[in-house]
C-alpha cells in the first residue's frame, strides 16, 4: 500500500493514562581495550579492501599508458592514506604546500616524494572503467561505498537514532552536485544518514535521485522509503527510538516502523495526515498562545 491510498481511522482516546515508557532491550558491546588511532582506521580500510583499490590502481594506470604501470602496493597506499588523513586535519589550501619549503609539513613530505603522491592521486581507482554499471551513478565508487556501509552498519547502536540527510561540501562539476539553500554548506552531495545520538553513523545512503524499493520492504512514498531503507540493521522487537523531521514523517512509515517494533517520532506536515481536519495557522494564531488543534 502506498502513502494515501487508503485513510486511517483516528479515533479520540478520552483516557488520560499514557503507556508505559517502552524499555530498550538492546546492549551496547563492552570494550575489552581501548585500540590506537590506526586500528580503528584498519577495521574499516581492511587489508581486503585496500587490496581491490591497489589492483584497480594499477589497472587503470596500464589502461591509461602500459609503458608506465603504477607499481602500487598496500603499504604505499596505507601511507597515501595517511598522508591524505593528516592533510585534513592540517588544513593547508593547496596539496604542494606540504612539500614546499616555507610551509614543508614533515609528516607528509617525509613519507613519500610529491611525484609519486601526485602519481597516486592520478590513477587512484576503486573499479574498472571497462565494466561500468550505466544504471549506477556511483560505479566508480560503489566497492568502497559498499565496503564502508557493512562496516557501519556492523557497529552496536545506541537506543536513540535518528535518520537526516548532511551535505558533504563540494563546488564542481557533477551531475549529482545538489543546492540546498537552507543548509550550513548549500553546496555538495547529499548523503542519507542514520546516527546514534553519541554521533556515530551506522547506515548511509548517497542520494542519487530515484531509487527502487528492495522489495522485501514497503513502498511508504519516497521519503518514508528512506527510513525503511536505513533501519534495515536496527535490530526488530527490541525497542529502539527513531526520529526524523517532517520531511521522512507519515503514517504509513510510522504504522510499518511499529510492526517492527521500532518507535518514532517526527514531526509531520498536515497533508500527510488524511482524514484528520486540523486547524489552520492562521485560527491558532488567531486563538493566542496556548492554542490547540
Amino acid at each position: 500500500m502506498t502513502e494515501g491510498t487508503q485513510h486511517p481511522k483516528w479515533k479520540r482516546s478520552s483516557s488520560t493514562s499514557t503507556s508505559p515508557y517502552p524499555e530498550w532491550q538492546g546492549q551496547l558491546a563492552t570494550a575489552d581495550e581501548i585500540k590506537s588511532p590506526l586500528q580503528y582506521f584498519r577495521e574499516f580500510f581492511s587489508k581486503e579492501i585496500l587490496e581491490v583499490i591497489v589492483q584497480e590502481s594499477n589497472l587503470y594506470a596500464i589502461q591509461k599508458d602500459p609503458s608506465k604501470p603504477l607499481n602500487l602496493t598496500v603499504n604505499e597506499l596505507e601511507q597515501f592514506l595517511g598522508t591524505v588523513v593528516y592533510m585534513s586535519l592540517f588544513g593547508l589550501p593547496a596539496s604542494r604546500m606540504y612539500w614546499n619549503k616555507a610551509t614543508r609539513v614533515p609528516q607528509v613530505a617525509d613519507t613519500m616524494t610529491l611525484n609519486r603522491w601526485e602519481v597516486i592521486k592520478h590513477y587512484l581507482h576503486f573499479s574498472n572503467n571497462q565494466q561500468q554499471e550505466d544504471d549506477d551513478p556511483l560505479y566508480k565508487i560503489r566497492p568502497l561505498v559498499s565496503h564502508l556501509t557493512s562496516k557501519l552498519t556492523s557497529i552496536p547502536m545506541t537506543e536513540n537514532l535518528s535518520v537526516d540527510e548532511q551535505m558533504v561540501p563540494f563546488k564542481g562539476r557533477h551531475r549529482l552536485k545538489m543546492y540546498m539553500p537552507l543548509k550550513p554548506k548549500k553546496w555538495g552531495y547529499k548523503i542519507l544518514i542514520l546516527a546514534g545520538s553519541d554521533g556515530v553513523p551506522y547506515n548511509i545512503e548517497i542520494y542519487t535521485g530515484r531509487v527502487n524499493q528492495p522489495p522485501e520492504l514497503r513502498d511508504v512514498g519516497a521519503s518514508g522509503n528512506v527510513v525503511l531503507r536505513l533501519a534495515q540493521p536496527i535490530p526488530k522487537k527490541k525497542n529502539y527510538k527513531l526520529y526524523f523531521d517532517n520531511w521522512f514523517t507519515g503514517v504509513p512509515l510510522v504504522l510499518t516502523l511499529a510492526k517492527q517494533g521500532i518507535h518514532c517520532t517526527g514531526t509531520v506536515r498536515v497533508n500527510r495526515l488524511p482524514g484528520v481536519n486540523l486547524k489552520s495557522d492562521t485560527d491558532l494564531k488567531r486563538g493566542g498562545r496556548g492554542a490547540m488543534v
